[in-house]
C-alpha cells in the first residue's frame, strides 16, 4: 500500500468563514458553505473543509501548505494585495515554502517543489 497524495483534509476555526475566505483567496477558488462547513474544491480534485462550533478546537500548531507553481511570483502577487508573509524563504526536502497568518492566527505556507537537476520546474 502507498498513499499517493492527500485528497483531503478538514481544519476547524473559532472563524472558519473568514478562514475559508482567506485560504480560498491563496488558491484562486471560491469557498461553498454548506451547513456549516465550508468547502474549496482546488483544481487538482483535492478537498480543504473548514469548520466552526461544535467542531471549532483551538488553533494548534498545525500548518496547512498549499502548493503552487511558483512561490515567488505568488508571493510577489499577494504582497501587491497587502498580505505580507511571515520570515524569509525556508528551503529544504526539495521544497521552497513561506509563511502567511491566516485571519485566525493559524499558520499557512506557500509550498513550491523544487526541481530536480534532471527535470523541468513542476514535476
Amino acid at each position: 500500500m502507498r498513499v499517493s497524495a492527500l485528497g483531503f483534509a478538514g481544519v476547524s476555526s473559532a472563524e472558519p468563514e473568514a478562514l475559508a475566505r482567506f485560504l480560498g483567496d491563496l488558491a484562486g477558488v471560491a469557498p461553498v458553505e454548506d451547513d456549516g462547513v465550508w468547502r474549496l474544491a482546488l483544481p487538482d480534485g483535492d478537498v480543504l473543509a473548514v469548520v466552526g462550533e461544535p467542531h471549532e478546537r483551538s488553533v494548534s500548531d498545525t500548518i496547512l501548505g498549499l502548493s503552487v507553481d511558483d512561490l515567488d511570483a505568488t508571493v510577489a502577487a499577494l504582497e501587491g494585495r497587502g498580505i505580507v508573509p511571515l520570515g524569509g524563504t525556508g528551503e529544504g526536502g526539495g521544497l521552497r515554502w513561506r509563511k502567511l497568518h491566516a485571519p485566525d492566527g493559524r499558520i499557512v505556507e506557500l509550498v513550491e517543489r523544487m526541481a530536480a537537476p534532471d527535470q523541468p520546474p513542476g514535476r
